[in-house]
């Protein structure tokens, strides 16, 4: 844990990629980063996103 982060550890972004099962194509490259560091947050929001609709006890809506 680390005080000055909020108590986040902190993580490669290759391994949060990773962990999501996102394939890091050309890593430390400024481009590659960025569209790595997208899909993170993508596959974050939609794990979040899918829990939150369970939780719920709804589906998502098509249309």
């Amino acid at each position: 844990m680390d005080a000055k982060r909020g108590g986040y550890r902190r993580q490669s972004l290759a391994k949060a990629a990773a962990q999501m099962g996102i394939t890091v194509n050309g890593a430390h490259r400024a481009v590659a980063d960025c569209f790595t560091t997208m899909e993170v947050i993508r596959a974050a929001f939609s794990k979040l996103l899918i829990a939150d609709l369970m939780m719920a006890n709804l589906s998502p809506t098509v249309g």
